[in-house]
């Protein structure tokens, strides 16, 4: 290969500072958020070490947030070089990170700073003054995700220093923002399931209105129950004389393995919930749109009762069941 100009090695190495300092600020706004997590998911203090794939996949959002057109070229370097360096540490884990730790926190903290060392590793090689450690460092080859990349991609333009604090500041916002979906996905994937039932109901809206639209039937109930979802996907007919039913999936979010149902707080579902139905918009700032929670994001799917009715007409005869192509959750999203 071509060897690089100093020009470019220049601007390489400007760019894993940039890395660096973004990893630093990020952690240091993640600590609060660990904080706030297990007040609202777990009701416990942090005091159990997750392990590294737990935290790692929190730590591959710090760079996956950075392939968006926003950040340009050397962005999407970032994002592949680093995410595949940091996904290379469950089978090839730094000494740092090889122990136990008393908490989440904890292990994040030393994760963050293995991961600064790396960087600035990286950095001082790109600054070497042998040129055959040099060019080892630019032609480091790491894939993540299907993509490959090199060191020397990160020449490019596109990631704003701190001197352009605006930006800096939400690219900083941007990652945070990020890692705290990260940490609640994986958080409700371990401590929560959606315990889900059928209902075929004839709807009941915030008028009183038995006829109205299955969404507002949804949001009538979310009024009273911020943590459940509703899944419509048929309507049933009646018998003489003729009527309709929802026919819906109400999925409760609660702890795993509890006989009294835990559901997820309302502290919980207001920061978490973006919506309550598709442009119901409840909280702007919220993590994920509701359907995403339940669908996929990875959260076990677990039907409790058969069906339940409420408000049948005298001659109702039980509908058939409609398939359901929710049944099962799909795979977390990356």
């Amino acid at each position: 290969m071509t060897a690089p100009t100093q020009a470019q090695i220049d601007a390489a190495r400007n760019n894993l500072a940039i890395l660096r300092e973004l990893n630093q600020e990020a952690a240091e706004h993640h600590t609060l958020k660990i904080v706030n997590a297990y007040a609202l998911l777990v009701g416990e203090s942090d005091t159990a070490d997750p392990g590294l794939p737990f935290v790692l996949g929190v730590f591959e959002n710090v760079f996956s947030y950075l392939s968006g057109e926003a950040f340009g070229p050397a962005g999407k370097a970032a994002a592949t070089l680093f995410g595949g360096m940091i996904a290379g540490w469950i089978d090839n884990t730094p000494p740092s990170l090889a122990g136990a730790f008393a908490s989440y926190a904890t292990r994040y903290d030393a994760t963050w700073r293995e991961l600064n060392h790396q960087l600035d590793s990286l950095n001082d090689q790109l600054g070497s003054k042998d040129p055959a450690t040099v060019e080892k460092a630019w032609n480091t080859q790491i894939q993540f995700n299907g993509q490959t990349s090199t060191v020397s991609a990160l020449s490019s333009s596109g990631l704003p220093s701190k001197v352009d604090s605006n930006r800096f500041d939400d690219m900083v916002d941007g990652v945070v923002f990020s890692q705290d979906q990260s940490l609640w996905r994986s958080m409700l994937q371990e401590h929560y399931e959606a315990l889900y039932y059928t209902w075929y109901h004839r709807g009941q809206g915030e008028d009183g209105n038995y006829e109205t639209l299955p969404l507002e039937w949804a949001r009538y109930r979310m009024g009273y129950y911020p943590y459940v979802f509703y899944c419509y996907y048929d309507y049933q007919g009646g018998y003489e004389p003729p009527f309709h039913f929802i026919c819906a999936n109400e999925y409760v979010v609660c702890r795993k393995g509890t006989n009294n149902w835990y559901y997820l707080n309302d502290d919980a579902c207001r920061y978490l919930f973006i919506d309550r139905t598709p442009n119901s918009v409840i909280n702007a700032d919220g993590l994920f749109h509701r359907e995403a929670v339940m669908n996929f994001l990875g959260i076990k799917h677990v039907e409790t009762v058969r069906y339940c009715t409420t408000d049948n007409p005298f001659d109702w005869r039980e509908p058939p069941r409609a398939a359901r192509p929710d049944a099962a959750p799909q795979a977390a999203a990356a």
